[in-house]
């Protein structure tokens, strides 16, 4: 599984590629990092990845307009949110524009490894080439207790 990693705070890809690393036992290599929106959208062909976590505020591009252009480039991408608690708003329009989850900052390892789950993969036998099926749902935001985001309704 590919994933990538949206911020731009540099901090804040390392800390979420150790979290998905360590934690979530991805190999190193599957993990790829951007600065911002406009560079995501620009390395998504030659990543392909099958999950974004994506920072909602950003200089150049932000999470709302990125979640568009990437969902153009890869409509079955699984994106998830990265947010501040206080960014409850851009968070909803970016679920409105096509994102699938939020995790709040700081994130939790627990938390990552939930979305990846919620995103059909899974630690443990995955293979490039088995393609998860992933529930393709619309979804409005509330914050599921304790778990540091999330989404449980139906629009």
């Amino acid at each position: 599984m590919t994933v990538m990693v949206v911020d731009d705070v540099s901090l804040m890809r390392k800390i979420l590629t150790n979290i998905l690393v360590q934690h979530c036992k991805l190999e190193k290599s599957n993990v790829h990092e951007a600065s911002d929106g406009t560079v995501a959208v620009a390395d998504f062909k030659r990543v392909n990845p099958k999950v974004i976590f994506l920072d909602v505020v950003m200089p150049k591009m932000g999470g709302q307009e990125a979640v568009r252009e990437l969902l153009k480039q890869g409509p079955d991408v699984h994106i998830v949110m990265c947010s501040a608690a206080g960014e409850r708003e851009i968070v909803k329009e970016c679920v409105r524009a096509g994102a699938k989850d939020y995790i709040i900052k700081p994130v939790d390892p627990e938390r990552v490894k939930v979305a990846l789950q919620k995103a059909g993969f899974n630690d443990k036998n995955y293979d490039d080439d088995d393609e998860p099926e992933i529930e393709h749902t619309f979804i409005t935001l509330k914050k599921e207790e304790g778990s540091g985001g999330g989404f449980d309704e139906k629009f």
